[in-house]
């Protein structure tokens, strides 16, 4: 059974409609799908078709950031994109801010700087009503700038950055069925957006530093067309696209190497490892997998000259193959253990425990790249990672913190090699589109 929202634009006797649809019930995923509809009545006829998107906030809704007690409202937002044929679980759309007041009275500019917002499709609500989760895409880290400027706009007082993010819920999509045309409205109401604060030439009214309770807030209206302005395709901004692990052979051990020095970040200080292990066995049918997973072996640690040591009996990794992202294979990582078990890493007077970990948004720890390497059956991955907002806590008389804390990190990259899983020959393993 499907189930259906459409986003539909109005051109001549020709509607554009995408709709999101469930792929099944017990998946309860969606997927946006641009349908054209030709005709009237009973002559018109529907095909799967590629689609121009535009976005309007709703009139008299402005869109309002809010960083601390700091509010920014824009009077004027618009943004576009397309919507390929086939279908994607994504809508990209690329805004542009305009109209823009800090407390009512200071002038304020948004620089997108290439950024956009993508909508995932999520779970049914209601009738043509959509759950989504919303990320900000970057081609770099500093991602879209607001600049806050003084009195007569002399000087600025404050620089924000909306960096990167994902997974951030909070975001409805509604079909407006009753309208004409019935476009969709996108309802934000985000309150863990992670904002950066600087001062500007003057003091910023809110103490620099990062926001992660920041909200977004505001209504947009979304219209499909297929008229000759779509843009050229080196313009647009496409959609994210899923990606999967293959595997030249059905069974394979896949085995991770550290392929640079593993470092965790805690408020103790830093702990690195030079010699690191993760094996997996992989017996499937079908040579696509979606994850690798396996306990990792740590050797060679050490914390300020001193050996370290750690142990992650009964947890594993799992390294998640999320989607492409401005042509690069990202993905998530998550850390899974058995009741009662956790990661312990031991210093000379501080032991610190590291518990299962899926993420603030369950949606898996984000800052995972994995790259494809060499030829036919030496093909492997590498597995780039920075993630942050990892949980921890801290056990010992030289101990930093007490009680658990969220600002843990695990910088470094792996090799990810095939081999025969009953021999010594070796196995390609590969990322590709799915």
């Amino acid at each position: 059974m499907t189930r259906k929202i459409k986003i539909v634009g109005l051109v001549s006797a020709t509607v554009l409609a995408v709709c999101a649809f469930a792929v099944t019930a017990a998946q309860a995923e969606s997927e946006f799908v641009a349908i054209e509809t030709i005709g009237e009545g009973e002559e018109a006829t529907e095909s799967v078709a590629e689609a121009t998107l535009s976005a309007t906030q709703v009139e008299g809704e402005p869109i309002s950031l809010t960083v601390g007690e700091l509010t920014t409202s824009c009077t004027s937002v618009t943004a576009t994109g397309t919507q390929e044929a086939g279908g994607s679980e994504w809508m990209a759309l690329t805004p542009s801010y305009s109209g823009c007041k800090t407390a009512g009275i200071l002038s304020a500019e948004f620089s997108v700087n290439s950024c956009a917002y993508e909508f995932e499709a999520m779970e049914q609500l209601e009738e043509d009503s959509y759950e989504a989760l919303a990320d900000v895409g970057c081609p770099s880290e500093e991602g879209m700038t607001l600049t806050i400027w003084g009195p007569f706009k002399i000087k600025t007082t404050c620089v924000m950055h909306v960096v990167p993010q994902s997974g951030l819920s909070g975001v409805e999509v509604q079909d407006m069925t009753e309208a004409n045309p019935d476009d969709i409205t996108v309802t934000s109401a985000i309150e863990e957006l992670t904002v950066v604060v600087e001062n500007g030439k003057e003091t910023c009214p809110v103490s620099p530093g990062a926001y992660n309770e920041s909200k977004l807030t505001g209504n947009t209206t979304v219209t499909a067309t297929n008229g000759p302005e779509t843009p050229p395709i080196d313009e647009r901004i496409v959609p994210k696209k899923r990606f999967h692990f293959a595997l030249e052979e059905e069974d394979v051990l896949v085995k991770g190497t550290e392929d640079t020095v593993q470092k965790f970040t805690f408020d103790l200080g830093v702990v690195e490892c030079t010699e690191v292990l993760l094996e997996d066995s992989i017996s499937a049918k079908d040579p696509r997998i979606y994850y690798f997973f396996g306990t990792p072996v740590y050797g060679a640690c050490l914390f300020e000259g001193n050996a370290a040591t750690i142990s992650a009996d009964g947890c594993i990794y799992r390294l998640d193959a999320k989607a492409i992202e401005f042509g690069q294979f990202m993905g998530r990582a998550f850390i899974e253990c058995e009741a009662g078990k956790e990661i312990e890493v031991k210093t000379t007077n501080c032991t610190i425990a590291i518990p299962a970990q899926d993420g603030i948004k369950k949606e898996g720890l984000r800052g995972l790249r994995y790259a494809n390497l060499g030829t036919k059956a030496n093909r492997e991955i590498t597995a780039e990672f920075t993630l942050s907002g990892i949980r921890y806590e801290e056990f010992g008389k030289e101990c930093k913190t007490s009680g658990m804390t969220l600002n843990g990190k695990l910088v470094g990259s792996w090799y990810l090699k095939g081999r025969e899983a009953q021999g010594a020959n070796a196995v390609g393993v590969w990322a590709e589109p799915t």
